[in-house]
């Protein structure tokens, strides 16, 4: 017994004093994601393959800090967004002038851009830029500059800088009136507030054109600013007609851009009232008509506020093509993040620059090969528990969203059940993954749901579940058990107990990892014999049902 307990202080002392982990390899690298068809992953030498456009800009904040003159070489975002595929999908409104882009730096600031002040703009109006040069002289530069950081977004048609943001790693495509704070305003302007009046090229759904019109009405900035709102490069404004039509428009359009004051609540088109009651349309200077909204009925304010998440976040079995696109997003999202070591390898070009809280399988081998008592495992695993939920805990409460990366879907048997301790729901969401039970189903290659069901299980819910086990075996279900590898031994007999020893098994190995899996095809009588020389002892599942055997009716 003291042999036992000294070997369990050694395996606490190792548990203590592990170096904290760092962060992952950093590497300069972004992402696109949220609404688009084909999310990217550019480096920045991916970006210098575009065709590059250069950009000068002369860099001073709202508070007239002087930061440089720079010459940027850098790819259009307008290029970027148009390589992945913006649109949405089963939308009510299909078009996507109403969606935001979000993009975010390495430290967590964000800037807010509407997807039509890119899409209609000049190429070269917002670059994501790869190169930089200083266009000044080494003695009239800033005190205390710092070189700037890559990639960087630069919006050249901005007066001030603030919306450029340095060493961004996302760039994503939202649906902000989903996930925003809604400010309505009052639809009818002050008759105090100024009159503008702006020359427009009509041209409806990008082909008709009915010529040069003349609005007037109200810059929609003076109506903002009139109700004491101030420019937030997090901030958008929608306008809504009563046919669900709607368009946004940025605060960075609105507030710093010298077109701003051109985005009009019109009341009149060439001297006329719009419409039989002087209904109002919302006027931009674009190159086409297509964010007009005519007959409007509502204006509001979107904020985009951001909470520190937890995210559990199923990546699938094993090869990083079964990512979902979800998935790809939400580790975009994240500042922080808690993964096997396993996945930190595979997922390292989605990982870049992120820190490592933990790995929670770091010690779950170590653990098993010491000769510990059941009862002394589990006190050390809930010591393991209780300190890596505080390290998440502390990167929350230090602003940073956390991602917490499990394989295939983390609510089938994941690893990260654990957390639902520690955290309560409200504090977390979950990415589904595509789980091994998908991946080992196409490996067997046949449908296993023949005699009418398939029943998802644990050696530990057989064991307590003896019944459950007879009605499986009498009706000739399917089973498909999790985590009964490295319990074949102990599973064998009970199944035994309910099922001949002819009955058809497969074990499936390393499902979803396209160079390892495979699959045994034997017998519950012969299964033993059969894996004798497999060397993976804890990868797998298990299925044992007639519907395996070779030659069994496939499903009606």
């Amino acid at each position: 017994m003291r042999q036992r307990w000294r070997l369990v202080t050694i395996w606490m002392l190792c548990f203590f004093s592990l170096p904290a982990i760092g962060l992952a390899a950093s590497q300069p690298v972004v992402t696109i994601s949220g609404l688009v068809k084909h999310p990217q992953r550019l480096t920045l030498e991916d970006l210098s393959h575009y065709r590059p456009v250069t950009v000068r800009s002369t860099e001073v904040d709202r508070h007239g800090t002087f930061a440089g003159v720079h010459r940027y070489q850098g790819v259009p975002l307008q290029h970027l967004l148009q390589a992945a595929g913006v649109g949405k999908e089963a939308a009510a409104f299909p078009k996507a002038i109403d969606l935001a882009i979000e993009v975010r730096s390495r430290h967590g600031q964000r800037t807010l851009l509407s997807w039509a002040e890119v899409a209609y703009g000049r190429p070269g109006d917002a670059i994501v830029a790869f190169a930089c040069t200083s266009l000044l002289t080494k003695n009239s530069q800033p005190k205390m500059q710092q070189p700037v950081a890559l990639p960087r977004l630069v919006l050249s048609n901005d007066f001030y800088n603030d919306r450029c943001l340095q060493d961004i790693v996302s760039i994503e495509v939202i649906d902000p009136a989903s996930k925003a704070e809604v400010q309505p305003m009052e639809l009818a302007p002050s008759a105090e507030l100024p009159v503008s009046e702006v020359a427009t090229k009509i041209v409806w759904e990008g082909s008709r054109f009915e010529g040069v019109q003349r609005f007037s009405g109200t810059p929609l900035v003076a109506m903002l600013q009139q109700a004491g709102i101030t420019d937030d490069p997090q901030a958008a404004v929608l306008v809504r007609s009563d046919d669900g039509y709607r368009s946004l428009i940025s605060f960075g359009e609105l507030f710093g851009s010298p077109l701003g004051r051109r985005i009009l609540l019109a009341d009149r088109m060439d001297g006329r009232l719009l419409g039989s009651h002087g209904e109002k349309w919302l006027v931009l200077p674009d190159s086409s008509a297509n964010r007009f909204v005519r007959g409007i009925t509502g204006i509001e304010v979107l904020r985009c506020r951001h909470k520190p998440k937890l995210t559990v976040v199923g990546v699938g079995p094993g090869d990083t093509c079964q990512m979902t696109l979800e998935a790809l997003a939400a580790l975009a999202r994240a500042d922080a993040i808690a993964a096997p070591g396993d996945i930190q390898k595979r997922y390292a070009r989605y990982l870049s620059g992120k820190q490592v809280l933990f790995d929670p399988f770091a010690h779950a081998d170590h653990n098993r090969k010491t000769p510990l008592t059941r009862t002394e495992r589990d006190r050390l695993q809930k010591e393991e528990w209780r300190a890596n939920a505080a390290k998440i805990r502390k990167a929350l409460n230090a602003g940073k969203n956390v991602a917490f990366i499990d394989w295939g879907d983390p609510m089938i048997f994941g690893s990260s059940r654990w957390i639902r301790e520690y955290f309560d729901e409200a504090e977390f969401d979950t990415v589904a993954g595509l789980s091994s039970f998908n991946a080992a189903n196409a490996v067997i290659n046949r449908d296993i749901s023949t005699n009418g069901s398939i029943v998802i299980t644990a050696p530990r819910g057989l064991r307590q579940n003896h019944d459950l086990l007879a009605a499986v075996a009498a009706k000739g279900e399917t089973l498909a058990i999790f985590m009964g590898l490295p319990n074949l031994h102990e599973l064998v007999p009970l199944l035994k107990q309910h099922y001949a020893d002819t009955t058809p098994m497969r074990l499936v190995y390393a499902a979803g990892i396209s160079n390892r899996q495979h699959q045994v095809a034997t017998t519950l009588g012969e299964v033993l014999k059969a894996v004798e020389n497999e060397k993976e002892r804890f990868l797998g599942l298990v299925y044992i049902g007639p519907c395996l055997a070779k030659g069994a009716p496939s499903c009606p």
